[in-house]
């Protein structure tokens, strides 16, 4: 599976919350894999994320709040 579908699977389908349930972060542990075998940063990790959660029509608060949990990467290790 690619990075972006990773990632998007690593939010919740309802809530877009950054691995909340366990299925999500499994999914957040692979898109690390994939994202380093990309050489993406976690900056371009943050861009993506930010995009994907802004087309789902997420608010920026809660943009905001998923962007912490998902800059705090190395706690899905």
């Amino acid at each position: 599976m690619s990075f972006k579908n990773e990632l998007e699977n690593s939010f919740g389908t309802a809530d877009h919350i950054f691995g909340g349930h366990p299925i999500d972060s499994k999914n957040a542990r692979e898109m690390l894999k994939e994202a380093s075998a990309k050489g993406l940063s976690k900056n371009d990790i943050e861009n993506e994320a930010r995009e994907y959660l802004a087309s789902k029509g997420c608010s920026s608060d809660h943009i905001d709040e998923q962007i912490k949990k998902v800059n705090d990467i190395e706690s899905y290790l």
